[in-house]
């Protein structure tokens, strides 16, 4: 695996590459400071594989670089790590949601380090063995895909260019990075799409990722006024972590979503149009006791706003049926 790591600071970049050259099969490069990491991205004979950045830096700091480096089409899915001495919510709010995949703060741990790197090699290799889905937000930029390739209703899906998705990794980091640091004041819910299974059966390949896509534009833009990260979790699900004391009222929340999508007009690609809603979940607020938590927490809120939508399934079927009954006696 080829690194990158950037930094102005000689003495951190020299420790770094005593770090990474204990790995097994790992080749760091590296780059004093944003303009000299620019320059080495774009003389790359291939991309590289991780990217190492500090935050504080001269002329462009480390959340401006990973934001344009993330903008890239070789860098979409790269993971990128944090190393800085930044440990306050703000700038670890600004770099996930610029595209950091994880965030390591200094002094740093040398086999914390050496951790975090391996399960970025794992991770790329795994994205060079399976591929990955790759879409916009806007359906004009679709590629148009095979229905054949259609991807697993349990598989993430790539979406970019949504203000505030992150891949569901960099979500769980996100919040593991909040814990580490004992900060408080974040909550948790889930939106999940009613009868996904219904319109997964109905939808090609590029309906389905065009559906997930346009659902995820609809939840950001009605987040707009709140400070948050979401992420898609697969099976029509939306993981969401809000910042800040005040819980977001998630029925008007939920109203505001649906009344968008209806207004998108979303059709299937013979000009049918498609039906469908949203639900949310139960709201977690986040305590932190220990990083084993932040998981449970994760899935707890998932798994309440599929159990919800389901729920809502149930309750109509069991009105329909019962309204049936009624009109044949």
């Amino acid at each position: 695996m080829r690194v990158l790591a950037v930094d102005d600071d000689e003495i951190i970049l020299e420790l770094l590459e005593a770090i990474v050259g204990q790995i097994p099969d790992v080749d760091l490069e590296t780059a004093c400071g944003p303009e000299a990491a620019i320059a080495a991205i774009s003389a790359a004979p291939v991309p590289f594989e991780c990217l190492l950045f500090d935050i504080q830096m001269p002329y462009k700091n480390g959340i401006e670089l990973c934001r344009e480096v993330r903008a890239m089409q070789d860098y979409k899915f790269t993971p990128i790590i944090m190393i800085t001495a930044m440990s306050d919510k703000s700038h670890i709010d600004d770099a996930f949601a610029a595209g950091a995949t994880d965030y390591v703060t200094k002094p740093f741990d040398m086999a914390d380090v050496q951790t975090r790197l391996k399960i970025a090699q794992k991770r790329s290799e795994a994205q060079l063995e399976s591929g990955q889905s790759i879409h916009f937000s806007s359906r004009a930029a679709y590629p148009v895909a095979n229905a054949g390739d259609k991807p697993n209703l349990f598989d993430h899906i790539a979406v970019f260019d949504v203000p505030g998705l992150v891949e569901p990794n960099s979500l769980m980091n996100y919040l593991s990075q909040l814990s580490r640091a004992n900060l408080f004041g974040s909550g948790i819910f889930a939106i999940s799409i009613r009868r996904i299974e219904e319109l997964y059966l109905r939808c090609d390949a590029f309906e389905f990722e065009a559906l997930i896509a346009d659902v995820a534009e609809a939840i950001s833009d009605c987040l707009r006024n709140e400070s948050f990260l979401f992420s898609y979790g697969g099976n029509g699900t939306f993981d969401c972590v809000v910042h800040g004391g005040r819980q977001p009222d998630l029925n008007e929340l939920v109203d505001q979503i649906n009344i968008q999508l209806q207004q998108m007009g979303l059709c299937y690609s013979d000009g049918t149009p498609q039906q469908f809603q949203v639900l949310a979940g139960d709201f977690y607020r986040l305590v932190w006791r220990s990083s084993g938590t932040v998981g449970d927490v994760l899935a707890d809120a998932h798994h309440s706003a599929e159990q919800a939508a389901i729920e809502k399934e149930k309750q109509l079927d069991d009105f329909w049926f019962a309204a049936k009954g009624q009109t044949a006696v």
